[in-house]
């Protein structure tokens, strides 16, 4: 199904306070793989959503991000409030358009850790991006040796 954008809103079954935790993270956040902040894992480690928010959002390359993270400086950089997930995003955009998933990966966020809402039964509005409810974090961050 693919996402409409400007659809009509429905109702949906958390709060206001839980979409807001599925919708946007804090780079204060834990990395659900690492052990460690988002702010405290190298790029390769982020998810893709949070990688895509680093290079289109805040305008850092990876190299770059490396370099704060080493420097323990990111958050000077970022700050600590809520990055919302935008719908431009390549990871969302990827799964706009997408046929089928790739093998190997969750079939609802297809290893990005965000997937849509394409019912809006999550946030009241559909198309609207969200952070996957998945739970086999290893099978994301491209770690098949953790999984096993």
């Amino acid at each position: 199904m693919t996402a409409v954008p400007n659809a009509p809103t429905v109702q949906p079954v958390f709060s206001r306070a839980e979409i807001e935790s599925m919708t946007s993270f804090r780079f204060t956040d834990p990395n659900p793989e690492m052990g460690r902040t988002y702010a405290e894992s190298a790029f390769r480690d982020l998810p893709e959503f949070v990688q895509d928010i680093v290079e289109d959002v805040i305008d850092l390359s990876a190299w770059k991000w490396n370099v704060l993270v080493e420097l323990g400086q990111v958050l000077e950089f970022t700050g600590t409030f809520r990055y919302t997930i935008p719908r431009s995003l390549p990871c969302v955009q990827r799964l706009a358009r997408r046929g089928e998933g790739r093998s190997g990966f969750c079939p609802e966020c297809d290893g990005s850790l965000v997937m849509i809402d394409t019912d809006g039964s999550y946030t009241g509005e559909l198309g609207t991006p969200v952070i996957c409810t998945c739970v086999n974090w290893a099978v994301h961050l491209h770690r098949p040796e953790v999984a096993a």
